[in-house]
């Protein structure tokens, strides 16, 4: 396939009262005056690109931090012919700067992913994710163009809303809760997979994310032995959306579940495995916790 990619990187600390800012969907849009002076900062990730018609690949936007960064909210900023973005840091830096990357990195530690129609993400007060000064923070654009004629100028990034020092309580962590061992055959069916927690800590929201196969999304967490759902619901591939609620408490031992329900793929197709493009598919809740506790890799996290 033809690829015709032309990218800039865009990390950048943005003026609490930039246009930038008011224009990402965050809570200072459209106000100004006292309002937009006191606006928290941003940083904004993320990476500029043309697709040649037909064209579906991954672009990992990358930018060594050279201050610690208290994230309190995410923003995504969706360009056109974006399917997901998954923000983290990577323990395996590469050059800084924009580059194809077809691979999940299964040691990245994820600090935030996004699909179609998914709206920003805002912490509880005094709860943070914790980005260490000198560590890699990426980008990863899945990006589509299903059309005949050539895609230019598209942009996607996520704004990272920041606090002080002082403002911040309790640091959070992403636990990626889902199976890497998927195989959908010709009936469809049901993918499950858990988490169990190595030490208390409070549960406040999850992404639900599949490919184009999912159909239903249930997510729940089990406390001293007694389920309780926290998302159980059709699952649309153009309108995947966070599901935030009152934290919680989850002790050391209880555990968070997911399970993922397919449509079975076209006929005479070999069965669906796991994989980042849109004829794969994945099953994974991005749960959202704090305190941080240990995961099984990266920020994958399964029993």
């Amino acid at each position: 396939m033809n690829r015709r990619t032309s990218l800039l990187l865009l990390a950048m600390l943005l003026p609490s009262c930039s246009e930038d800012a008011r224009s990402s969907g965050g809570d200072d849009a459209g106000r100004g005056g006292a309002d937009a002076a006191n606006a928290a900062p941003r940083f904004r990730l993320g990476g500029k690109y043309d697709l040649a018609a037909g064209e579906e690949t991954n672009l990992c936007a990358r930018v060594n931090l050279e201050e610690e960064l208290l994230v309190t909210g995410l923003a995504p900023v969706r360009g056109e012919g974006t399917h997901h973005v998954i923000a983290a840091i990577d323990p395996t830096p590469e050059e800084p700067g924009v580059t194809p990357c077809e691979a999940f990195g299964l040691d990245w530690v994820t600090l935030f992913a996004a699909s179609i129609g998914s709206p920003a993400l805002t912490f509880p007060e005094g709860v943070a994710l914790r980005l260490p000064r000198g560590s890699q923070l990426m980008l990863q654009m899945h990006v589509v163009n299903p059309s005949d004629v050539p895609l230019t100028g598209a942009e996607s990034a996520v704004d990272l809303t920041l606090a002080e020092p002082e403002a911040v309580e309790h640091e959070a962590d992403v636990a990626l809760v889902g199976p890497l061992d998927i195989s959908i055959g010709a009936a469809g069916g049901t993918e499950t997979a858990s988490c169990t927690m190595r030490e208390a800590t409070n549960y406040f929201a999850v992404f639900p994310h599949m490919h184009s196969l999912g159909r239903h999304a249930r997510v729940w967490v089990t406390q001293a032995g007694a389920n309780r759902n926290v998302h159980d619901a059709a699952f649309d591939p153009d309108a995947q959306l966070f599901v935030e609620f009152e934290p919680i408490p989850l002790a050391k031992g209880d555990t968070i579940g997911v399970e993922c329900t397919y449509a079975p793929p076209r006929a005479g197709t070999a069965p669906i495995a796991f994989g980042p493009f849109t004829d794969d598919e994945m099953c994974f809740a991005v749960s959202y916790r704090y305190p941080a506790s240990p995961l099984t890799l990266g920020s994958l996290c399964y029993d």
